[in-house]
């Protein structure tokens, strides 16, 4: 049972020293593309004339709401909001790990797949 948890404690380390190298360019960054994309007025969960954007028939709605979140959260900061999502991607490597170790009961098989796929998408 102890030696279960240190080497599950190995691979989360693993899983997050790996996260670390393969992503940690991302906190010098700036928003381009469609991270900008939603950043903009007319975009934006609220419309620049103060309307709430059409969330019955509208498309994308909820980046337009995650970012009308976030941007209100930091306020046009870039450090913070990179740095949560880099946190963010932390998480999503860690629960691949999870989620794989509890479909294969094998935790090898879950570490080289979270660190596969967790270093591997954009």
């Amino acid at each position: 049972m102890f030696k279960r948890f240190w080497m599950d404690l190995l691979f989360v380390g693993t899983i997050v020293a790996a996260t670390i190298l393969a992503w940690h360019g991302i906190l010098n960054q700036t928003i381009s593309g469609e991270g900008f994309f939603y950043f903009s007025p007319q975009f934006s969960l609220i419309l620049p004339d103060g309307k709430i954007t059409n969330l019955i028939n509208g498309i994308d709605n909820f980046p337009k709401f995650i970012y009308f979140v976030l941007e209100n959260l930091f306020k046009g900061d870039m450090q913070p909001y990179m740095t949560f999502l880099f946190s963010t991607v932390i998480l999503v490597n860690l629960s691949i790990y999870f989620f794989v170790k509890f479909i294969t009961c094998q935790k090898l098989i879950a570490l080289l797949a979270a660190i596969y796929i967790g270093i591997n998408y954009t």
